[in-house]
């Protein structure tokens, strides 16, 4: 024996072992957990608590009157965590994904990192998500996977809170104390608003009578694919309520939301009064706001105006964009001048296509009289706008009504 025959050689290498073992208890490199293995060979991560915030990229947040929501509160979220290097959910122990449904868009949770170094990831976010199912229990989920699942509405009574989305490029370490993850609205919103103050000091009295929106895309990928959504579906969606219209006629603005459209650049119209004739079936699926609002002056009787605003951008004759991204705000201010209140069409005078009739006349023509009358697209770009009689847009005719009162 070592002990018997070297015993102070034995000694010094039992108190030798002894501090070597304390030391390691001492270390806490030597206790940090280890990425591990599961049985299809996928690895498993150790997870530390971090303060979670979901916070939007637009803060921009209104609570109207048709639509009773905040649209910048997250009151529910979901979130996964993937390997940015194999596009696979990140496993914890027992072989469960990292991904969690919470009721907030603030709280505290175990994300994983590596012991080796930093962990680079994609965190996948998804807020206000209703009562859709997300596979937040599937170990084998992948980016692809979740990109493709997508968000639809028929009826504006089903938005209930603001749907959002969002991805962010994370390098996670077992000192990261909190991340904040950027998400997107998946709706645009339109402010629309009058300049009432030429027609009503030429005495006028206005009477808006509805706003709505039509050709609006009802379904969306949660996450933007490249180029974003084009609509193949439409509905009629949003509209303002009494009281928002009636707000607008005192120079506030209706505000109203519509999914993401990106149509592109539509060419072949010869004016932008013509952009419905020409252009035909190319702007089937084109989201547009149609307004209307009625219009007297002294004891004249009401005439009705129409106005199909679509939402572009751009000259037509150069081609104009019909494009609308997800997660902006714009505004639609329209301006009556005094010498040009759009009216319809009741006399059929230009029955080959929907038009306005601007005049510089009175409106209430008799039999045989006449008037000079501009006709203006239903279009205005997507930007703040204000029309006048002077737009180069407008195209002039001579209109002289018959002895029946037609053209």
């Amino acid at each position: 024996m070592l002990f018997k025959r070297h015993p102070f050689i034995a000694a010094a290498a039992l108190l030798i072992g002894l501090a070597a073992c304390l030391s390691c208890a001492g270390d806490p490199e030597a206790e940090t957990p280890e990425a591990g293995l599961t049985g299809s060979g996928r690895r498993t991560y150790p997870s530390h608590t971090v303060d979670i915030t979901v916070g939007g990229s637009q803060a921009d947040g209104q609570t109207r009157s048709m639509v009773s929501i905040d649209d910048d509160a997250v009151e529910k979220a979901a979130v996964f965590v993937f390997d940015r290097a194999t596009g696979y959910i990140l496993l914890g122990d027992g072989g469960k994904p990292y991904a969690t449904e919470r009721d907030s868009g603030s709280f505290s949770w175990a994300l994983p990192y590596d012991p080796s170094g930093p962990l680079e990831t994609n965190i996948y976010t998804i807020c206000n998500y209703g009562d859709t199912g997300l596979p937040v229990t599937d170990p084998d989920l992948r980016e692809e996977d979740l990109r493709k699942l997508t968000y639809s509405i028929r009826t504006i009574d089903e938005l209930k809170a603001m749907p959002m989305a969002g991805v962010s490029a994370e390098s996670l370490t077992a000192q990261t104390k909190g991340v904040t993850l950027a998400v997107d609205k998946l709706y645009a919103s339109f402010h629309v608003n009058f300049d009432l103050s030429d027609v009503r000091a030429a005495g006028y009295e206005i009477d808006a009578l509805y706003l709505t929106t039509h050709s609006v895309n009802t379904t969306v990928h949660w996450f933007r694919p490249e180029g974003g959504d084009r609509a193949t579906s439409t509905t009629n969606l949003d509209r303002a309520n009494s009281v928002e219209l009636r707000l607008m006629e005192d120079g506030a603005s209706a505000y109203v939301y519509v999914l993401e459209n990106m149509q592109g650049t539509i060419t072949g119209a010869s004016s932008w009064r013509d952009v419905q004739r020409d252009l035909g079936p190319k702007v089937a699926d084109c989201t547009y706001i149609d307004l209307g609002v009625k219009v007297r002056r002294g004891d004249r009787s009401w005439q009705n105006c129409y106005f199909n605003i679509y939402l572009t951008d751009g000259d037509i004759g150069a081609g104009s964009s019909f494009d609308i991204p997800r997660n902006v705000t714009k505004t639609i201010r329209i301006r009556i001048p005094a010498n040009g209140i759009s009216v319809n069409d009741p006399d059929g005078l230009v029955p080959d296509y929907p038009t306005f009739l601007w005049t510089t006349g009175s409106l209430d023509l008799e039999p045989g009289g006449s008037a000079r009358a501009e006709f203006v697209s239903h279009n205005i770009p997507l930007a703040d706008m204000a029309i006048t009689a002077g737009d180069p847009r407008l195209s002039v005719s001579d209109v002289r009504l018959d002895g029946n009162g037609r053209g």
